[in-house]
């Protein structure tokens, strides 16, 4: 079932930010546990992260508008920090924040 087949509270309530219960970093993946959906963000570049929630926790390798087909894949380094409730993902050039109310993105040239 997709998100389209869905009821729009269900849809919000699965597609949406949530209690961060567990995560897990994979290469350039960091995946968020949530009761209801799993947040996957992709980092594509130091500039470039993709975001995903999916209720069942697949992740079907699909096209996106946001990154090019011929860009080449890239080992990029990060880390996670966890402050509070809060996750931050921080590359060299983002700091992306993900707490249970919202996801934001910060350019900053400071490691937190």
């Amino acid at each position: 079932m997709n998100y389209m087949q869905l009821g729009r509270e269900e849809v919000r309530r699965k597609m949406s930010p949530q209690i961060v219960q567990r995560w897990e970093k994979e290469g350039n993946k960091l995946y968020l546990y949530c009761p209801e959906t799993i947040l996957e963000i992709s980092i594509i570049t130091d500039t470039i992260l993709r975001f995903r929630f999916s209720p069942e926790g697949r992740f079907d390798d699909d096209f996106s508008y946001a990154v090019r087909e011929d860009l080449p894949e890239e080992e990029v380094s990060y880390q996670v920090k966890v402050v509070g409730d809060q996750y931050h993902l921080i590359t060299k050039e983002i700091i992306c924040k993900r707490s249970e109310e919202h996801t934001s993105e910060l350019q900053s040239p400071c490691n937190l």
